[in-house]
């Protein structure tokens, strides 16, 4: 697939690729605050008497006007919508207003984000950010050239974000412009290719992975955590798990630092999206794909467990794996198991002799409970021993485990 995200998700899209505030509003040179004064010339600091109206008056009204505002007209509306107080009404305003951005109005629109800071002292970062993104699909090479004028380094967010959005409109001619700084700016080169490789996967993830493949290693492994976020966005991790395998067997028995990084990013996602919706049987069946081409060891499981939050999540985990040929020997190693039951007593002793309770068949069922009574008897719970105890299927568990006990 090669999907093409509209633009008015890019304020969704920005939070995850740029981290940390890197500098405020940028100025454009010349610019006065007429273009705010014109759109509302009576307004003070304040929201004055459109306050008084209804929200959702005010956002109906706001979203006709934007509806039927002219390409110099767009600016005063978009300051309006920055004046919106509720997030979500806001971010639809700007969102469209962005969406009548063009070639002859970017550079006003972005200045109403100086405006109102200035006015009236309003931070709307995240929708800064979204700006950024949409002058460089509109306004490609002369929004690039227009934050170099101002030093490239004091502009780190708006040209990483110009380029971006540039990028995910028109990847050729974004790499044009960035390959004429490999000479005289190699830091800044450096810097922005992953700008350039993520708008790429954003627009195309075909033509994007054309892009990296005509990149030396060390600047595609600059490009992978960056590029593997916005591959997902646009494609999902079907995908992403097809690429790491097709880097990994292109790498054969030597990966060097690129396919490593690939594989990183790609488990991290892989990893994190399971462990956020609690989706272990997802991420089993996952993961048995993944072994035949890319080994599952201790510390990817291991990786795995940490990013859930349930506290039997680990020997749940486990528990999946254990009922896949390919990994039902890895699920029962003794370092994993220690660290699913470490993880379970300490995040919810109350409720582990609950999972030996629904897993009477886990291969590895004894050798947990005796580290679990163990771990549970060192923290003084003895009531909770006795219910793992209890919860054993056959007295002949209880007994190998009261035995290893010393009871």
């Amino acid at each position: 697939m090669a999907a093409k995200l509209g633009w008015w998700v890019a304020g969704s899209l920005v939070v995850g690729v740029v981290i940390g505030r890197l500098s405020g509003p940028h100025e454009p040179a010349g610019a006065t605050t007429s273009s705010a004064e014109a759109a509302h010339p009576n307004r003070s600091s304040g929201r004055g008497g459109e306050a008084a109206a209804s929200s959702g008056t005010r956002f109906s009204r706001l979203q006709q006007e934007i509806r039927g505002a002219s390409p110099d007209k767009v600016p005063g509306v978009l300051y309006r919508a920055l004046e919106s107080a509720d997030p979500n009404e806001r971010s639809a305003l700007v969102g469209q207003c962005l969406a009548a951005m063009d070639a002859s109005n970017w550079k006003t629109c972005l200045d109403q984000f100086t405006q109102i800071t200035r006015r009236t002292g309003r931070e709307n970062y995240e929708d800064w950010k979204a700006c950024l993104f949409r002058t460089g699909q509109v306004g490609g090479e002369e929004a690039l050239n227009f934050y170099k004028s101002d030093g490239l380094a004091s502009q780190t967010t708006q040209s990483w974000q110009a380029l971006y959005g540039w990028s995910s409109s028109d990847p050729a001619a974004a790499r044009q412009w960035i390959d004429q700084l490999q000479a005289s700016a190699p830091d800044q080169y450096h810097r922005l290719m992953p700008a350039l490789t993520a708008g790429a996967a954003l627009k195309d993830p075909e033509e994007g992975f054309r892009l990296l493949s005509t990149l030396p290693e060390d600047e595609r492994q600059n490009c992978v955590g960056h590029f593997t976020w916005n591959l997902v966005q646009n494609e999902g991790l079907d995908r992403a798990v097809s690429w790491m395998k097709e880097v990994s067997l292109q790498a054969g028995d030597a990966p060097g630092p690129y396919a490593n990084a690939v594989t990183s990013e790609v488990l991290d996602k892989v990893f994190w999206s399971a462990g956020n919706t609690g989706g272990v049987k997802e991420l089993v069946a996952r993961m048995a794909e993944i072994n035949p081409v890319v080994k599952m060891d201790d510390n990817r499981i291991r990786q795995a467990m940490g990013k859930f939050h349930d506290a039997n999540s680990g020997l749940n985990l486990l528990a999946g794996l254990s009922q896949e040929p390919s990994m039902r020997e890895q699920s029962e190693s003794p370092a994993l198991v220690a660290t699913a039951v470490a993880g379970a007593v300490q995040r919810g002793p109350a409720k582990v002799a609950d999972w030996f309770a629904h897993h009477p068949d886990a291969p590895f069922l004894e050798p947990a409970a005796v580290q679990a009574c163990q771990q549970l008897q060192s923290r003084g719970l003895t009531s909770e021993v006795d219910r793992v105890l209890q919860a054993l299927p056959t007295d002949a568990a209880r007994s190998s485990v009261s035995a290893a006990l010393g009871r």
